[in-house]
């Protein structure tokens, strides 16, 4: 990655890791628009093994969903 400039050093970059309970996956939602809420201009990602993934993606608040195979 190149040098961030002055507005990107700013703006979080929040990383969560929830990866196989669809459970988890489930109950952890709220945390990601409430992140969302409070930070509008950070990058929210999210690691999570692939059966999971597909309640995550295409969330509005989510920037970057990381999709990784079960037990990596």
């Amino acid at each position: 990655m190149g040098p961030q400039s002055a507005a990107d050093a700013r703006s979080p970059r929040i990383l969560i890791v929830r990866l196989s309970a669809i459970g988890d996956v489930i109950l952890t939602l709220p945390l990601l628009n409430a992140l969302r809420a409070r930070f509008p201009q950070a990058l929210l990602a999210w690691v999570v093994e692939d059966r999971a993934a597909c309640l995550l993606e295409g969330h509005e608040a989510l920037d970057e969903l990381i999709v990784v195979p079960k037990g990596s």
